[in-house]
């Protein structure tokens, strides 16, 4: 499962205590650490450590000569979706 392979994983945990997948010991251990955090409203323990990455604004890039082109895509007549014969 996801909680094995992120333990700190809240959605995993959350996930895995509402759909009762856990062994009673491991489910009681889990559901502490889900209801402390809908108490504390974190989404999940470490976010206060996390930093925020900040983003290089640069030039906007512009598309020159973009040319449009029909990819010949229409259906006419007796052609298209349900109108085949057997």
């Amino acid at each position: 499962t996801l909680l094995r392979q992120r333990p700190d994983s809240a959605m995993a945990q959350e996930w895995c205590v509402n759909y009762g997948v856990l062994h009673a010991d491991e489910a009681a251990k889990v559901h502490k650490i889900v209801m402390k955090r809908k108490k504390t409203g974190n989404p999940t323990p470490s976010s206060t450590s996390k930093t925020k990455k900040t983003r290089k604004v640069g030039k906007k890039k512009r598309v020159v000569g973009d040319v449009g082109y029909d990819a010949d895509m229409q259906t006419g007549g007796s052609e298209g979706m349900g109108t085949a014969t057997l």
